[in-house]
């Protein structure tokens, strides 16, 4: 599934172009403008609709030529497709001269527009490359209300204690992606901290003086908040990706609380990933959902690199660890019980519990061992 912009062209063109992609299932996010945007609307439409390709409908070369000088200087790896009823060889030689990757004629006939666009959609996947970042891992709810958020976090204390024991300077990010209900903030009294939204939307660079002003630290944790949501402001992959291309020489470790609901931003964490933490607990609605997941994970090539991690709450009915990962088809790497009376007041408190009590030790010794040790299918830790 890709994003696709389409820019000009009358009602009737964009709408059947819209329906040709939505049909087939190659476009998943289309967008369409009237007209083509001028040189200072081009850079704010670019960044607002992030497409990975544009259908650009030629009316005049003069206006053809300036958008393809502009795309280049904001979003030069984007293909653009032209769809024109001049198509004569002169016109379709030039409109290949300024880069366009594929040309379409009006009136369109459906087999030639598949064929071009599968063609460009074909070229996009293997150009793909989703770099694995070593200091990378994603936790994951099979459900929610599994305990994916409380891991995550605590995950990203216990690997701050243990990273300031090698130097002062070593850290490690929480980076908070549920932005619509993420504990983070609330966990870490930080309700009033530059949310990840508010990061991206200053378009400031990410240096050192700036990074340092949107990060909120405790002790060894630097914690980037998803915010109040806003379906109006809707991150992009290539806002994440430039956030943890930012933050992957800062930190010794990364960790990501994903929401589950697939995002494309989600998919772009997943991806890049060198471990995915799948959350359930005993539940069996959990379990199915667990199940789902992890088969979707490994159609994204990413099952061997997933792992279950089983907790187990208060009242819930025991499953042992072997059911649960002979159901789901993913090892389960760890159990944490968060049955401890301690854990169970802080979290209806909504505060992070305390390191000295025995489900916070074991989650250090999990984390240090799953994070630092080699990613292999077979480990575990009891």
């Amino acid at each position: 599934m890709h994003r696709v912009l389409i820019l000009g062209g009358d009602d009737e063109l964009r709408r059947r172009t819209r329906d040709l992609l939505t049909d087939v299932g190659l476009g998943a996010e289309v967008t369409d403008l009237a007209r083509i945007p001028g040189e200072i609307e081009i850079s704010r439409i670019l960044q607002v609709n992030q497409p990975e390709v544009v259908l650009l409908v030629v009316e005049s070369m003069l206006s053809v030529s300036e958008f393809m000088r502009q795309l280049d200087r904001h979003s030069p790896d984007v293909p653009v497709v032209a769809l024109s009823q001049y198509t004569d060889q002169r016109t379709v030689r030039e409109l290949m001269h300024w880069g366009l990757k594929g040309f379409v004629p009006v009136p369109i006939v459906r087999s030639q527009f598949l064929d071009v666009i599968r063609q460009v959609f074909d070229d996009l996947r293997a150009a793909a490359h989703f770099e694995v970042i070593p200091q990378l891992f994603s936790f994951l709810p099979g459900k929610g209300g599994s305990g994916t958020s409380q891991l995550a976090c605590h995950f990203g204390v216990a690997l701050g204690s243990i990273a300031q024991e090698f130097g002062d300077d070593e850290r490690v990010l929480l980076l908070d992606l549920d932005l619509a209900s993420g504990l983070s903030r609330y966990l870490f009294e930080r309700r009033h901290a530059y949310s990840l939204i508010e990061m991206i939307e200053t378009g400031v660079p990410l240096g050192e003086m700036y990074w340092n002003q949107f990060v909120a630290k405790y002790d060894g944790v630097d914690v980037i908040t998803g915010g109040r949501h806003n379906p109006r402001h809707p991150l992009t992959p290539n806002q994440v990706r430039q956030v943890i291309d930012c933050a992957r020489g800062r930190y010794a470790a990364i960790c990501a609380d994903l929401t589950g609901n697939t995002e494309s931003f989600s998919l772009e964490i997943l991806r890049r990933s060198a471990r995915v933490f799948l959350v359930t607990s005993s539940d069996p609605g959990a379990i199915q959902l667990a199940t789902e997941r992890f088969r979707f994970l490994e159609k994204l090539g990413i099952g061997r690199r997933t792992g279950l991690l089983y907790t187990r709450f208060p009242g819930q009915v025991a499953v042992s660890s072997a059911r649960i990962a002979a159901e789901v088809g993913a090892p389960v790497l760890a159990e944490i019980n968060f049955d401890d009376r301690k854990v169970s007041e802080a979290m209806r408190a909504g505060r992070l519990f305390d390191q000295s009590t025995s489900t916070a030790r074991h989650i250090r010794k999990v984390a240090q061992k799953l994070v630092w040790e080699p990613a292999t299918e077979e480990l575990v830790v009891a």
